[in-house]
C-alpha cells in the first residue's frame, strides 16, 4: 500500500510542479503560453487537495495498523519486530520526509514570483510532513504496535504498513534460502515472510509457535522450517 501510495503522491506532485513552473515562469509548450492559462484558480487547488488526500490515506493506514497491532491480544506468539527490519522502516519514513521538504523548498522558491498559486500545495506539504514526523517519533519510541505475531488464525507484523499472512487456503509451509519462509497457497499464490523482522533471540519461539499451529491445521512444512 505505501509503495502505491507514494508512487502516486510522486506523479501528482511532479506533474503540479510542472503545471506550476510552466505558469509562473511562462515557459512556451507548443507555441502556447501557460502563463494566462483559464481556471488555474480552480486546478491549482485541486491538485493539492487530490494529494492531501492521498497522503492521508497513506496516513490513516499506518496509524489505523498501528494501533490495531497495539490492541490485538489473541497472539500465541508475539514479539517486537528486530532492530534490523525497524531501522530500515525508519529510514523509509526519513527519506519520505526528505522528499516532502524538498518539495516544499521547491514551491516555495516558486512562491516568489506567484505565492498564491502554489500555497495550497504548501500548506498540503507542512500537513504531510508534520504527520511524518509524527510517525517516526512513534516509530523511532517502539513498543506493542510495531511488532510481530501469530495467532491461530493469522501471522501479522507492522512497521510501516500491516502485513498479514493467513492460513486459509495455504497448502505448504518451506524455508526459503534461509532468510524467507514462503508461504504457498492454492492456485500457486506465494507470499514471502523475511525472518529477518525476528529479533535473533526470539526465532525459536516464532518457530515453535508456528510449527505447533501448522500441526493443528494439517498444513504441510518442510525439514527445512524445523531445523530453521
Amino acid at each position: 500500500m505505501n509503495k502505491g501510495v507514494n508512487i502516486l503522491s510522486f506523479v501528482l506532485l511532479f506533474a503540479f510542479g510542472f503545471l506550476a513552473a510552466a505558469v509562473i515562469y511562462d515557459l512556451e509548450i507548443s507555441n502556447l503560453h501557460l502563463r494566462g492559462m483559464k481556471y488555474k484558480e480552480i486546478i491549482f487547488p485541486a491538485f493539492a487537495v487530490v494529494v492531501l488526500a492521498v497522503g492521508l490515506l497513506r496516513a490513516k493506514n499506518r496509524w489505523q495498523g498501528w494501533n490495531d497491532m497495539r490492541l490485538f491480544k489473541n497472539f500465541k506468539f508475539a514479539t517486537e519486530v528486530s532492530k534490523t527490519f525497524k531501522t530500515r522502516s525508519i529510514s523509509f519514513t526519513f527519506l519520505e520526509m526528505m522528499f516532502m521538504s524538498a518539495a516544499i523548498y521547491f514551491f516555495v522558491k516558486m512562491g516568489k514570483l506567484d505565492f498564491n498559486l502554489v500555497l495550497p500545495m504548501i500548506a498540503v506539504m507542512v500537513i504531510l510532513l508534520t504527520e511524518s514526523l509524527l510517525f517516526l517519533i512513534r516509530l523511532n519510541a517502539g513498543g506493542d504496535g510495531f511488532r510481530i505475531g501469530i495467532s491461530d488464525k493469522v501471522i501479522a507484523y507492522f512497521a510501516r504498513e500491516s502485513k498479514l499472512v493467513f492460513y486459509e487456503g495455504l497448502r505448504r509451509v518451506e524455508l526459503h534460502q534461509s532468510d524467507q519462509i514462503s508461504f504457498k497457497y492454492k492456485d500457486d499464490l506465494v507470499i514471502f515472510l523475511q525472518t529477518n523482522i525476528i529479533p535473533d533471540d526470539q526465532k525459536e519461539g516464532f518457530k515453535k509457535a508456528l510449527i505447533e499451529i501448522l500441526e493443528e491445521k494439517n498444513i504441510y512444512f518442510d525439514d527445512g522450517l524445523r531445523n530453521w
